[in-house]
């Protein structure tokens, strides 16, 4: 996690900063991330090459010092529903709701607020590669999403 008002990006040589927080869980390289709002905290997602999402809470502003210790206790959980790398993924504005995609083909929705998250899953019509999902945002309720595909 960066603090981007602290890059200076117009300085010669480039930014000279260190990130704010680092979290860890992944075993292989993260492809994407997403924040989500609830009422009380805020969220990071993340997908990976490993076939997992994982999700974080972010810690209160006042409460980083980027020299302290990893704290374990920021991790919340693991999603597995994918087989192979998840490619993207994106948060619902207003709700802990979470889409994931990925090379598998697969696209689930997700709502950590319930006892099994994983909502529902599915695939285009000739299991292409997933390669990035948002929300429709236009749409008052957010009730849509779009998916992007590998043409074949």
């Amino acid at each position: 996690m960066w603090d981007v008002e602290a890059l200076n990006l117009y300085k010669k040589g480039g930014p000279d900063v260190e990130p704010l927080y680092t979290f860890r869980g992944h075993s292989a390289p993260v492809l994407c991330c997403s924040c989500a709002n609830s009422s009380n905290e805020i969220l990071l997602f993340s997908g990976s090459a490993d076939s997992t999402v994982r999700y974080w809470r972010l810690p209160a502003g006042a409460d980083i010092n980027i020299y302290d210790p990893y704290d374990g206790l920021v991790e919340e959980g693991e999603l597995r529903g994918h087989e192979e790398a998840v490619w993207g993924i994106t948060s619902h504005p207003t709700s802990l709701q979470t889409v994931s995609c990925g090379a598998d083909g697969i696209t689930c929705v997700w709502d950590i607020s319930l006892p099994n998250p994983l909502v529902t899953t599915f695939t285009s019509e000739d299991g292409a590669p997933a390669t990035c999902v948002d929300y429709v945002r236009s749409d008052p309720e957010c009730s849509m999403i779009a998916v992007g595909y590998v043409s074949q």
